[in-house]
């Protein structure tokens, strides 16, 4: 009997390590998750907000382009997160959050031309971080993430500069 409680202990020790491997994830791999969960969060929530309140067509266009992009990203990040056992943030931090506020008073081509400047900050700093995770982290599966990341940030953030420089050109 003894013998049996022993074998089904070590048992399902061995059959657990995999798991508790996994879920160890170094502190800064950690922190590179919460930082791309909380700007997926805060591009898909502005994205949102675009989609109601941009007047420029081309604006809109690119809102559901950030949004289906990011609601993608945020996806992949989740499943990847899952699996090593990291907790993401469930909504975007402070700093985001006031940004959103300040879109959310905006209108018409003033909200327009604040959205586009803000996706040209937030998406210059999501490539830096993309890239800076790409070659940092320690995790396989987070830098193989971030480097796929890292084209999508390049995309939008060249998409972001031709609609801001088309918001400039346009007579006011």
């Amino acid at each position: 009997m003894r013998q049996i409680a022993r074998s089904t202990a070590v048992a399902l020790a061995i059959a657990a390590a995999p798991l508790f491997a996994q879920q160890t994830l170094a502190d800064a791999d950690a922190r590179y998750f919460n930082r791309l969960a909380t700007m997926n969060m805060a591009e898909i929530e502005a994205a949102k907000l675009a989609a109601s309140k941009a007047s420029s067509a081309e604006v809109k266009h690119f809102a559901r382009e950030i949004l289906v992009g990011h609601e993608q990203e945020l996806d992949e990040l989740r499943q990847v997160a899952a699996r090593k056992g990291a907790q993401l943030p469930t909504e975007p931090d402070a700093r985001h959050r006031a940004a959103l506020k300040r879109l959310q008073a905006a209108a018409g081509a003033q909200f327009d031309k604040a959205y586009i400047d803000q996706m040209v900050k937030d998406h210059e700093a999501a490539d830096k971080l993309s890239r800076n995770v790409a070659r940092r982290a320690q995790d396989p599966d987070l830098k193989a993430l971030a480097k796929k990341t890292s084209s999508r940030m390049k995309e939008h953030l060249l998409s972001a500069r031709r609609i801001e420089a088309s918001l400039k050109a346009a007579p006011q």
